[in-house]
């Protein structure tokens, strides 16, 4: 590293690659990794900026689909991003546990929320949760 602060004033003010070229110059990073953190995949930088603070570069996670889902008496796919293994089959196998018991259901509190589960009415069986 190249200093031993992370103030960079004015950093939000900057393109995506001229925030990436400072953060180069303060950390010292290889132009391995600039070049890896400059492939936004199919996320252009400037829907990524419009999205979040301070936009350096893009990740590419693994999108997978939950299979098994039962929503609200519909069949549905959902899609799951995650880099954790064995999650989506994790999900796959409890939603096909949950299906005699009617699925999942859905409700809102609110006219609007945002990223807020709350599963209530469950009860543990021999490791596998299911309404009641």
């Amino acid at each position: 590293m190249t200093t031993t602060t992370s103030r960079i004033p004015g950093l939000h003010k900057m393109s995506p690659e001229e925030r990436l070229q400072k953060v180069v110059e303060v950390t010292g990073l290889s132009e391995d990794v600039v070049r890896h953190l400059g492939n936004t995949g199919n996320l252009d930088s400037a829907t990524a900026d419009s999205m979040i603070e301070n936009v350096i570069g893009t990740m590419n996670i693994p999108l997978g689909v939950a299979t098994n889902m039962l929503v609200d008496g519909h069949d549905v796919l959902v899609p799951m991003a995650t880099e954790e293994s064995s999650v989506v089959a994790a999900v796959c196998n409890a939603a096909r546990q949950c299906r005699s018991t009617g699925g999942f259901k859905t409700d809102m509190s609110n006219s609007h929320m945002i990223a807020q589960v709350q599963l209530l009415g469950f009860r543990i069986l021999n490791s596998l949760v299911c309404r009641y």
